[in-house]
């Protein structure tokens, strides 16, 4: 564990804790100030919308850069009796440029010395790298002549090797393939599961797997401005968020169905109602899994930096998603689904009319000839007579007279 940090690690990480501070206090005011978050939500959309725009911006300016696990090379590591005082990015460069046949070499370097399997303290060297064109793993000669170079750049007196592991393009390929089945059976299975928790209403669901997939969009758009790999711990990092953010989703979606039981009123001020319930709750979760992250990514060595990066921003973002984009999302759904059961309603209602009429007008045209259907007694006209010009008009009764029978 490294506890020497750099003047703007240490600015980063007060800048954390006065965060995390801001937080816990907002998250504490809720219960006492009732907040219109179903109003507002305008404002929630707007937010999400910035930052998918921010995410889908770095994926097509940077793209995703994969790492290994996905392309397929060599890793080789090894261990220097001394420490070392080069920087990664100075020793990738000098590593391609010396080699050039050798593609994408990255460094890491360890922190602190550590104790090898033969008992001696090391501190270790991983170096990452593949072949040109479709000879992505390293020859054991290539690795050799790494390895050389490498001693005699950063001056030490040996470089012992450690380990080497190579990847080939077959089981990259898995990889690929894995993680991306991965990930849709989870959406699947979340649909589902929730849609059956919540009285087979899928709106619950749809709502969650939408706040899900902003969070996996986000999530990779920021990870590829930061320009880290896409690699292994990546995708481990991606379906751990992807099964914690929709923790808080759950609970809230638990208190909505409670007060639906419990009370009547409109469904917009009932979700409202229980996000200003569950926000204390759901802040001071999500800050004691972001205060474990944020030590992880200062304190747990450069090679679990990148697993707490990714970790943090899905996990804050799941957060926000959970809380400022479900609850809204459920009530817009609430309302499509509404407006389009009233609309179904109403064609229903119009085509029994015509139906109706349709009906109406097929018996009177199918009354055979000569039958015809007699007026009611108040349908009946008044007595009349002819006049010379064959026009009939009403006939006078004589004042005093009576009608004879």
């Amino acid at each position: 564990m490294n506890f020497n940090l750099s003047t703007p690690e240490i600015i980063s990480l007060v800048l954390w804790a006065v965060a995390l501070i801001a937080a816990v206090r907002w998250g504490q005011s809720c219960r006492k100030r009732h907040r219109d978050f179903i109003g507002n939500r305008k404002y929630f959309y707007i937010i999400s919308s910035a930052m998918l725009l921010l995410a889908l911006g770095g994926l097509l300016v940077k793209g995703l850069k994969f790492g290994l696990d996905f392309t397929g090379g060599t890793i080789i590591e090894v261990g220097s009796p001394q420490k070392v005082s080069a920087t990664t990015g100075e020793l990738a460069s000098w590593l391609n440029q010396k080699f050039p046949d050798i593609q994408d070499v990255q460094i890491q370097i360890g922190q602190t010395m550590e104790v090898a399997p033969d008992g001696k303290s090391y501190q270790k060297i991983l170096v990452r790298a593949k072949g040109q064109d479709e000879r992505v793993e390293l020859s054991p000669e290539e690795c050799t002549a790494l390895t050389q170079a490498l001693q005699e750049h950063l001056n030490v007196s040996e470089l012992v090797p450690l380990s080497t592991t190579s990847i080939g393009p077959t089981v990259t390929g898995e990889l690929k393939r894995g993680a991306i089945l991965a990930l849709v059976v989870a959406l699947v299975l979340q649909l589902l599961y929730i849609t059956l928790r919540f009285g087979n209403q899928v709106r619950y669901g749809v709502a969650a797997d939408l706040s899900l997939v902003h969070d996996a969009i986000i999530m990779t758009g920021l990870y590829a401005l930061a320009g880290l790999q896409i690699d292994s711990a990546w995708v481990a990092a991606l379906m751990t968020v992807v099964g914690y953010s929709v923790m808080d989703s759950v609970v809230i979606f638990d208190r909505i169905r409670e007060h639906i039981k419990s009370h009547k009123g409109d469904f917009s001020q009932l979700v409202n109602e229980s996000l200003n319930q569950t926000m204390t709750r759901s802040i001071n979760t999500t800050l004691t899994t972001v205060v474990v992250c944020v030590s992880l990514y200062f304190f747990g060595g450069v090679t679990l930096k990148s697993f707490a990066f990714a970790l943090l921003v899905g996990i804050i973002s799941g957060a926000y998603s959970s809380v400022f984009l479900a609850g809204p999302l459920l009530v817009d759904i609430d309302a499509w689904s509404r407006r389009r059961d009233a609309a179904r309603a109403q064609e229903q209602r119009a085509a029994a009319e015509e139906r109706a009429r349709e009906r109406g007008a097929s018996s009177k045209a199918s009354q055979p000839p000569g039958e015809h259907e007699y007026p009611t007694p108040g349908e009946l006209p008044e007595a009349s007579e002819t006049t010379s010009k064959g026009a009939s008009r009403p006939r006078r009764r004589v004042k005093g007279t009576r009608r004879r029978s």
